[in-house]
């Protein structure tokens, strides 16, 4: 359209030619852009008076194919919306330079790959409204191009795939920034407190990241916020009643779903404008009354909290726009309060799993708009009285009220009668968008969903449905999305080709994937992963192109080659993800040709063989390449660092060899992951030109020499995992001091020297540090008391020296959960200090193999929290103390190879977490290793064990021994225990290991020791036991040598047969050298 009779620029009409030919032909655009008419009465183009192109307006017009950079070469253009379209590639680097456009609207299309930066040469950008919300955008949102865009006034990024950090300089250049939607991402780290300076700020979202750390004070200095959501983050903190005053135009407040805790403020009450309060998973005390002053309130969501008391502080009788309430799930007491009743437009009311009591009140029929009503879980009375008064709620759709009426009969009156809406047919009045997920629905797909004739879209995920998928479905015409995922749904899948995009993942589908969906001419999504798929793929018979963009297949049981023709006919592919299958053969490259704009490749876990195909260099718009844990073999072939696009490289655990050289070139790389294969060589220095590098994997390989000083340069890293190599040099050759957002570094199993450089001590966010079997010396530095989001510290053989300035040192690391500093301090005495303080957080220390002399030290009672205990293989003398059972969280103890005394105290026997099995696993930041093929990553892997084995014990084992029914592991092996074998032990049928041995003790080993099924490991050697061994069962199946050196003993298993007259002596073993012998190879590999 032009505004005056003037034709277009030839120029433009080239321009907007070429964008047409980046289109497929599958649409209706190129009948109206003929080259021998005037592009100004194109359709979707606006011309000015000069016959230049101001304006590109093409929404929903089923567009496919790429944005071509020629629509750069518009000079006057202002305007461009390509919205709701199945566009895929990248988006232009000419777009986003523009030096004419203010609005750009790419949304809900199929872009992928990295938000361009803005050219160098310009300094101004005339950008205000930028929308790229559900696309397939990865990479980060980078400062520098916010900072040149001085008009900017709103960004839609959300819905995409995102990561980093938010930049803080949306409003440095822009003093009228007012929207920012990032939700729907995978942003981490910290709300940047800056935003708190973007004066104009009044929509802010960033919910559904993976954002943390508390709301910085700052940010309530955008007084002009109408719309704050963070909600599903990992946020913690409260809501300071003195900065929610300041949001004093908030309509929409939502932190819903993160970490929060304490109170509502009463300041809330001071936000009149407040329209949606959403707090759930959150808060706790009571609701302040100055909640009724928030007169204006539509939705109230606060479910699942901690809220307690009774509902009526608050009086809702001055909410009369109050529509949705949500208390569900919390500790509220006493009754409905009566002003509940006057809010009339009230069409929602949840109150389950509360302790309301009490009867309903006839007052609920005022409610005329309600529909949905739960009231179940609670304590409520008198179901013939609840269900005549709810007959006159004649809206109602939905009613809940489970758990209740205890003891009470079911009404058969008669009388009871209403309720006529309460059925399916009332279903009809849904919205064009039904979403049903996140509840607990069960049972199969009503068939009376098929009524829904109009509905666009459909999300019953993450409930419980289960039987076939109703064939019916594929009749609803109007249907685009289909979301199923997360149930328990088997069969019948190929009636669902109409659909745009369809979400099965996560069921119980088997069978094979039919070729129906594959060949559709219309699905753009398909997600059939983590189902019981099988078979091969089968071949495409037809070869007309598919519209397929994103295919899932992941986690399935799929078998045999890829069939070259399903992929030389989805072209417009950009997602693969075939992962955690059994795929064989080599990866094909075919891909690259026929699919140019792919750019997630993911193939990890299936037995891919033979090399890297040096075809992947063709894929250009790469952005992830995963393949770990396949077969792939030989080097990773030059080609492959064409693609300068790449973000995610994966090659863990194969058998590549060969070294890193020509990894520079691949500029933007945040995550390169080539651990467990048999890479050589060095890491070479041109690694620091990897400015965006966040995550390195070398683990398990060959590699050597120094680590470089330009490693110092990749200032972005987050993780650097470089464990079991053969690295060499010291440490600080690496400037740690540059590295400010590092959280974990693994050094483990290096041949590293020299003294722990004191530049580590400048990364505050570090959270994990192991330096374990390395040959540094001296002692640790005070600095690492500066590292207070330390939870993890590994410095295991390391030659450290002065034990009790360690601990000091140490206790200043109060964030600090796991420390293992064993195999250091040779020969010096264990502190028996008072001073020693701290360590209120630690949940594991291990103090193993050091030689150490003393007692076990009173200052090891104030760890409250300590689960693992790790003393073994000192020199510790003295009895065990009184004070252990105060430790009550303790279910790993290990204070074997020692020189203890004294008897087995009562103490022992009233440890709490060795009588009830029932431990919560907590993760380690870093998984914790006792040779290379056993790997704990959870304090819960350590089993429920006490071993105070190789000491000098004396006295007989306790009867109370047989309470301790949590024991996976007990030995008591080579000390002095005398007495009978204690029947009691029979009682611990969870025991594995059970270990006796070299001891005084007598008796008869007890038949109800077959009863302990799941023992593994039997040993009651050279004792004095006497009588027969049982000859079934579990004990039947363990060698000689489990009994050995015991001259009574007699049974199969021995030489000497019961009943026999010969006796075979065996002298008995008193050597304990043979039992330390056996104990340092057990030991062999220490804990990591």
């Amino acid at each position: 359209m032009a505004l005056l009779a003037t034709s277009c620029n030839e120029q433009e009409k080239s321009s907007l030619l070429q964008f047409l030919a980046g289109l497929s032909h599958e649409h209706g655009v190129n009948m109206s852009w003929q080259d021998g008419t005037d592009c100004c009465e194109w359709e979707g183009i606006t011309c000015d008076q000069r016959g230049a192109v101001i304006e590109v307006s093409l929404p929903s017009r089923s567009l496919k194919g790429s944005i071509s950079p020629s629509l750069g070469e518009l000079t006057s253009l202002l305007h461009i919306n390509l919205s709701y379209n199945s566009l895929s590639g990248s988006l232009p680097s000419e777009l986003m330079s523009s030096g004419s456009i203010t609005v750009l609207d790419v949304s809900f299309n199929c872009l992928s790959g990295a938000l361009p930066d803005i050219h160098p040469s310009i300094h101004w950008q005339t950008l205000q409204a930028l929308n790229i919300s559900s696309n397939l955008f990865t990479g980060e949102l980078t400062s520098t191009t916010w900072e040149k865009m001085r008009n900017l006034v709103t960004i839609n990024a959300s819905n995409n795939s995102f990561q980093g950090w938010i930049p803080s300089s949306f409003c440095m250049s822009s003093l009228s920034f007012a929207v920012l939607d990032l939700s729907y991402n995978q942003f981490s780290g910290s709300i940047p407190a800056n935003l708190g300076k973007c004066s104009a700020l009044r929509v802010l979202k960033a919910g559904h990241n993976n954002l943390s750390g508390t709301i910085p004070d700052k940010l309530f200095h955008a007084i002009l916020l109408e719309d704050l959501s963070f909600a599903e983050n990992g946020l913690h903190g409260i809501l300071d009643d003195k900065q929610v005053i300041n949001l004093r135009n908030l309509v929409n407040l939502d932190l819903g779903g993160n970490r929060l805790h304490g109170k509502i403020p009463d300041s809330i009450g001071q936000l009149k404008r407040l329209e949606e309060i959403h707090l759930d998973d959150n808060m706790s005390g009571e609701l302040p009354s100055a909640l009724s002053n928030c007169i204006n309130i539509i939705i109230i969501d606060l479910k699942s909290n901690n809220f307690s008391g009774e509902l009526h502080k608050v009086n809702f009788s001055n909410l009369p726009y109050l529509k949705t309430l949500d208390l569900l799930y919390n500790n509220f007491t006493g009754t409905i309060p009566e002003s509940m009743y006057s809010c009339s437009n009230l069409t929602a009311l949840r109150l389950s799993g509360n302790n309301l009591h009490g009867q309903l009140s006839p007052r609920i029929s005022n409610l005329k708009s309600l529909v949905f009503l739960s009231i179940g879980l609670n304590n409520f009375t008198n179901i013939r009285h609840t269900l005549q008064i709810l007959t006159n709620s004649t809206n109602l759709t939905f009613l809940l009220m489970g758990a209740n009426f205890k003891d009470e009969i079911m009404p058969e009156d008669e009388t009871i009668d209403g309720f006529q809406n309460l059925r399916y047919r009332r279903i009809t009045t849904f919205p064009k968008t039904l979403d049903l997920s996140h509840n607990n629905f069960t049972g199969v797909i009503p068939l009376e969903i098929i009524q829904l004739k109009l509905v666009t879209k459909l999300n019953f995920s993450f409930n419980g449905l289960s039987g076939e998928i109703p064939q019916q479905l594929g009749n609803l015409t109007s249907l685009q999305v289909l979301d199923l995922s997360n149930n328990h749904l088997t069969a019948s899948l190929a009636n669902l080709t109409g659909l745009q995009r369809l979400n099965l993942s996560h069921n119980m589908l088997s069978g094979s994937l039919p070729m129906e969906l594959l060949s559709s001419n219309n699905i753009v999504v398909l997600d059939v992963s983590f189902n019981q798929l099988n078979g091969d793929l089968q071949d495409l018979q037809s070869s007309t192109l598919r519209p397929l963009q994103v295919l899932n297949i992941s986690s399935n049981l799929f078998i045999g080659r890829f069939p070259s023709t399903i992929w030389e006919v989805t072209r417009s592919l950009v997602v693969l993800n075939a992962s955690n299958n059994s795929f064989t053969g080599q990866i094909p490259t075919i891909l690259c040709v026929s699919a140019p704009s792919i750019a997630v490749l993911h193939l990890s876990y299936n037995q891919f063989n033979g090399s890297i195909p040096p075809g992947l260099g063709n894929c250009s718009m790469m952005v992830s390449l995963n393949a770990r844990n396949n077969k792939l073999s030989g080097p990773l072939p030059d080609e492959l660092f064409k693609l300068t696009l790449l973000e995610h490289l994966s090659f863990t655990n194969n058998q590549l060899v060969g070294s890193l050289c020509g990894i520079n070139k691949l500029t933007n790389l945040a995550t390169l992951d080539l651990g467990r294969n048999n890479l050589s060589g060095n890491i070479p220095d041109s690694i620091g030109e990897l400015k965006r590098l966040e995550e390195l994997h070398l683990e398990y390989n060959s590699m050597s020499g120094q680590l470089p000083s330009a490693l110092s340069n990749c200032t972005n890293l987050i993780i650097v995992d470089l464990k079991c190599n053969s690295f060499s040099g010291e440490l600080a050759n690496v400037n740690f001091s540059n590295l400010p957002n590092l959280k974990t570094l693994d050094l483990l199993r290096n041949n590293l020297n020299g003294t722990i450089p004191e530049s580590i001590y400048s990364c505050s966010n570090l959270t994990s540090l192991r330096l374990s079997s390395n040959k540094f010396h001296g002692q640790l530095s005070k600095r690492i008391g500066s590292l207070n989001s330390l939870s993890f510290l590994s410095v295991v053989n390391c030659s450290l020296s002065n034990i009790t300035s360690a601990l000091h040192i140490l206790g200043n690391c109060r964030n600090l959960t796991t420390l293992f500093i064993g195999h250091n301090f040779l020969g010096e005495a264990m502190p028996e200090d008072d001073r020693i303080f701290g360590f209120e957080n630690i949940q594991v220390l291990a103090l193993n193999g050091c030689s150490l002399s003393g007692k076990l030290p009173l200052w090891l009672s104030k760890l409250t929290n300590l689960e693992v205990l790790l003393l073994y293989g000192n020199q510790l003398t003295g009895s065990i103390p009184d004070w252990i059972n105060s430790l009550t969280h303790l279910f790993h103890i290990n204070i074997s190879n020692n020189s203890l005394t004294g008897e087995i105290l009562k103490a022992l026997m009233d440890m709490r977490m060795l009588k009830v099995d029932k431990v919560a696993p907590k993760v380690f930041d870093l998984p914790v290793y006792k040779s290379q093929s056993l790997q704990y990553s959870t304090p819960i892997s350590f089993s429920t064990m006490l071993n105070i084995g190789i000491n000098n014990i004396t006295g007989i084992i306790p009867k109370e021994i047989g309470q301790l029914k949590a024991l996976i592991s007990l030995n008591l092996n080579s000390n002095k225990l005398t007495g009978v074998f204690p029947e009691s032990i029979c009682n611990l049928t969870n025991l594995e290991v059970l270990n006796l041995s070299v001891n005084h003790l007598t008796g008869a080993i007890p038949t109800a020791l077959n009863n302990l099924h799941f023992l593994s490991k039997f040993n009651v050697s050279d004792n004095d036991l006497e009588g027969s061994i049982p000859t079934t069962g579990q004990l039947s199946t363990f060698p000689s040598s489990s009994f050995d050196g015991n001259p009574k003993l007699c049974g199969p298993v021995l030489a000497h047969h019961c009943g026999s007259e010969e006796t075979i002596f065996s002298p008995k073993q008193t050597d304990e050298k043979v039992g330390k012998v056996i104990f340092a190879i057990a030991f062999e590999h220490s804990l990591v």
